[in-house]
């Protein structure tokens, strides 16, 4: 389904093979509950995490416009997950 929004909203796809490195701050939530993370590009390759750098092309319009395709993105999965009863039978039976 992440594939399907992604398309909907015109964006590329992490190719699975990619290796990512990071957290996704979620804790304890995926115990409680399914949970997903999708990638966003931020930053050029150029520019690591936790660097000033970083911090800085956080103000940026180009961040602030990832964050709202993310918000979108969530959006989306929430509204397909909970209009589709068996989406959600099935994501919740793959959970358990």
């Amino acid at each position: 389904m992440l594939e399907e929004i992604y398309d909907e909203l015109g964006l590329e796809t992490v190719p699975d093979d990619l290796e990512l490195f990071g957290s996704t701050d979620a804790g304890n939530v995926s115990y409680k509950c399914p949970t997903f993370h999708p990638c966003l590009k931020v930053v050029d390759e150029d520019v690591l995490i936790h660097t000033k750098e970083f911090a800085n092309a956080m103000t940026t319009d180009r961040a602030n416009k990832a964050l709202e395709t993310g918000a979108k993105i969530i959006s989306y999965q929430i509204i397909k997950t909970f209009s589709d009863q068996d989406i959600l039978d099935e994501t919740m039976k793959e959970y358990r």
